[in-house]
Parts: C-alpha cells; sequence; structure tokens
C-alpha cells in the first residue's frame, strides 16, 4: 500500500545511517583476460618416420661441429710444421735458418708466418757458371770412314804418269778407287801422296796377278800378305780393301808423328826392305792427288 513504501524508505535508511537513501551505481563487470596463446604441441618422434625434435639433435649436431674444427685445426699445425720443416732444409743439413733468414736465395725474413722474398739480385757468376758445358768432339774412329767430302775427287788429268809412263784406264781406276777411300776416311794430302808413291813402288798401280808373288805370298796394290795378318787373298785383290787396310795404318801414324817425311810415312805401314824406295816417286804422286783434288 502507499503507507508501506515510506516506511520500507525509512528502513533502508536507517541501514545507512540515518540518512537520505542514496542509489549505489552497478559494478563495471570485470573483464576477465584471454589466455595466453599456447605453442603448438612438439610432434614427437614416431617409430617408421616422421617430424624429428630439432631441440633433441642440437647438441649431437655442435659436437659434430667442435670435432671438425678440431680436426681442421691439427691439419693446419701439421701444414705449417712441414712448410717450417722446408724452409729450415734449405738452411743446409735440415737445420733451422737463423733469424731474418729463411734459408732460400733473396729471402729477407718471416712476417706472419708467410716467407718475405727480397728484390731478385743477379749472382755473380764465375766465367764457367751459366754456360752451356759441351764435351769435345769424339774424333773418328780408326778405320770408320766419315761422311764423304764433296770437293774434288775426280782424276782425270791427261798428263798424270807412273813410273815415268802415261797411265792407262786400269791404272787410273786403281788410283781412283785408292784415293776415294782415303778421302772418305779422313786422310790429309800428305797421307794420300804417301798412298799413291807406296802403290806406285810397290805394283806400279796394277791389281793384276802380273804384280802377284813377287814376294813371298804378297799381292794386289800394296803388296800386303795374307800371312802377315793383312786378309785373305780374295779381300787383297780388292782395291778399295786394300786401300782400307792401308790407310787404317797411315793416318794415325801420320797424326803421331806429323813431321815424318812421306817415305817414312810409307814404311812405317809397308816396313819393306827398300824403305827409300818411295820417295823416288813422290813428283808423280803429288800431280796425280792435286789433279784428284782439283
Amino acid at each position: 500500500s502507499p503507507m508501506q513504501v515510506p516506511l520500507q524508505n525509512s528502513a533502508v535508511a536507517a541501514a545507512n545511517g540515518g540518512g537520505a537513501l542514496v542509489q549505489q551505481p552497478a559494478p563495471a563487470p570485470v573483464t576477465q583476460p584471454a589466455p595466453a596463446a599456447q605453442p603448438a604441441p612438439v610432434a614427437q618422434p614416431v617409430a617408421g618416420g616422421g617430424p624429428t625434435d630439432l631441440a633433441a639433435i642440437l647438441p649431437a649436431l655442435q659436437g659434430v661441429i667442435t670435432a671438425l674444427q678440431g680436426v681442421i685445426a691439427a691439419l693446419g699445425a701439421q701444414q705449417a710444421q712441414a712448410g717450417a720443416g722446408n724452409v729450415a732444409g734449405t738452411s743446409g743439413g735440415g737445420a733451422p735458418a737463423p733469424a731474418g733468414d729463411c734459408g732460400m736465395p733473396g729471402c729477407s725474413g718471416m712476417e706472419d708466418g708467410v716467407v718475405q722474398q727480397s728484390p731478385t739480385q743477379s749472382p755473380t757468376q764465375s766465367p764457367t757458371q751459366g754456360t752451356e758445358q759441351k764435351a769435345p768432339p769424339v774424333p773418328p774412329t780408326t778405320g770408320t770412314p766419315p761422311a764423304p767430302p764433296t770437293a774434288g775427287g775426280k782424276l782425270d788429268g791427261k798428263d798424270l804418269k807412273v813410273k815415268g809412263k802415261a797411265i792407262d784406264d786400269k791404272q787410273r781406276a786403281n788410283i781412283q778407287a785408292v784415293l776415294e777411300v782415303g778421302k772418305e776416311m779422313g786422310a790429309n794430302k800428305k797421307v794420300l801422296e804417301t798412298a799413291v808413291s807406296t802403290m806406285i813402288q810397290e805394283s806400279s798401280a796394277r791389281n793384276d796377278s802380273s804384280v802377284d808373288s813377287k814376294d813371298h805370298d804378297s799381292l794386289g796394290l800394296f803388296q800386303q800378305r795374307p800371312s802377315a795378318g793383312w786378309g785373305t787373298r780374295e779381300q787383297i785383290a780388292d782395291p778399295k780393301y786394300a786401300a782400307r787396310k792401308f790407310f787404317e795404318k797411315a793416318i794415325p801414324n801420320d797424326k803421331r808423328k806429323p813431321d815424318q817425311p812421306k817415305t817414312a810415312l810409307a814404311q812405317s805401314v809397308q816396313i819393306s826392305g827398300f824403305p827409300n824406295a818411295y820417295a823416288q816417286w813422290d813428283s808423280e804422286a803429288e800431280k796425280i792427288v792435286a789433279d784428284f783434288l782439283g
């Protein structure tokens, strides 16, 4: 009823200290904070393959990396020791190089482990340093003919004589063959003239039976004897073979005694009972050799 309302209001006021009825504002609703986002659960490895927990294998990877770094450091130390050994070896006897000297030409010292090279200087050479040493030429072996010379080599004179008579075709051919062999073997002019004068004395430059067996078993252009080791009868009968056997002795004999006269050179080969007989044909021999040499 209308009378009850004031009474209720008064009761409320008395509860509030007898004052007027004051209406309290409604409290603001409390806002609850949103729940923090939770990290997604890490998938655990499942037998038979699948995602792997990286956090679990990182320590193992770090251990592998550390081991590799140790290996690299050890290899670097070995290379440094090898390089130091090489530098020390260049000082001689394997001893370390003196301070400031790496043991190599032009080296001025070490800096930060690197060999420092000073500017290259031209070394002082002795007269024989830096020049190629060549072996002296080997003289031709006795009896081995060198390359044939190109100058001369043709016996075609018309006034050539043997024992005062003009030479015939057979004599010319025999003398030509002997001189060709001598020239091929390197005989000088003196030795060639000695061969011709010897041939004139021994056989008149003929190579047939008319001059054979005049003295024991002598035969051929130089009256060489098979029994004395000059060769077989067939060999000695060959003008070029006979000539080669003569020059094999005459050329070295002339080199040993270059000042001996031609008649002595002839006798050193022939060992004749008439050693002075060869000299009488020197003039004819000189003309024949001069014509042959051109």
